[in-house]
């Protein structure tokens, strides 16, 4: 991902699949939201931008720390 702030292709392939992949999430909330299985008041397209934040920051944690992003005593 550091690499997208410098080649501006990269960048927008990011930013692409970020949407994408925020789109996919936002639909399946808010189709479990209908089911019941996901309370009313989960905003779907909030809830996709969190998943898909919190995805990220793991994601550079692990490049960052490797050794930090197991279970404790793992």
């Amino acid at each position: 991902m550091t690499e997208s702030a410098h080649d501006a292709w990269l960048a927008a392939e990011v930013r692409a699949l970020s949407r994408e992949l925020r789109s996919h999430l936002a639909a399946e909330t808010a189709r479990q939201r209908a089911a019941g299985a996901i309370p009313a008041w989960v905003d779907p397209p909030a809830m996709a931008s969190l998943i898909v934040a919190l995805a990220t920051g793991v994601a550079a944690r692990a490049v960052v720390d490797p050794a930090g992003t197991g279970a404790p005593g793992v």
